[in-house]
């Protein structure tokens, strides 16, 4: 027997109206605020497919839902031992399509891959990796959502100026980060880094005798 020609499950626009709102209200519930930043792309190189000079400079509010953070019960811990809340290596995100377009249509229509996304609340910068439509969301024939595959944005000296403080300072940021990698203790100052050990150094035993330390 075929299904009742009395109800459309795929193309009624009313029933898809009814579907779009829902999951549109669902991420405005349960998800958080993020700030979508577009990328600028200067002398753009086709065929290397890079550009010599990234720029961030405009950055828009909107709703997300993380519907995955790799090593939620994996390797990685959510919440660091040092205290505060930390995102690592990668995420899925899913935004409402229509909200997409009314925040951002003026620019283009989906998300684009190497744009940014700032979380707020966890003070954390990604980059759009792969942009997906989630089958799952595809309800009464129409899909309503964009999935995203990010990871942790890695920072190489893109100019980022969004007029937006808290995005903006984490050039700074991005710089002490790098700098601190690439530091490495000397024992020549004493500072707070807790990788100058040279308090430790100076507080072992002096010898005469490399062979009788470590002797009663």
């Amino acid at each position: 027997m075929a299904v009742s020609p009395y109800f459309q499950h795929v193309n009624h626009p009313g029933e898809q109206k009814l579907s779009e709102d829902l999951v549109v209200e669902t991420i405005q519930l349960n998800g958080v605020n993020v700030h979508y930043i577009p990328r600028e792309t200067i002398n753009d190189d086709e065929m290397f497919n890079e550009a010599e000079i990234n720029k961030f400079r405009d950055a828009r509010l909107i709703e997300m839902f993380p519907e995955r953070i790799s090593n939620f019960n994996g390797d990685g811990d959510l919440f660091s031992k040092f205290g505060g809340f930390t995102l690592t290596d990668s995420a899925t995100f899913v935004v409402a399509k229509r909200r997409f377009v009314e925040e951002l249509g003026d620019l283009f229509q989906k998300p684009r891959d190497g744009d940014l996304i700032y979380i707020d609340f966890a003070d954390q910068m990604f980059e759009i990796q792969k942009l997906k439509e989630d089958e799952n969301w595809r309800a009464f024939g129409m899909n309503n959502v964009f999935r995203m595959e990010l990871t942790k944005f890695q920072y190489g000296h893109e100019d980022i100026s969004t007029g937006i403080p808290n995005i903006d300072d984490m050039v700074s940021n991005f710089e002490i980060e790098e700098l601190d990698a690439n530091l490495q203790p000397t024992g020549v100052t004493i500072t707070d880094d807790p990788r100058d050990f040279r308090d430790f150094v100076e507080a072992l035993p002096v010898v005469d005798n490399l062979l009788e330390f470590g002797r009663d």
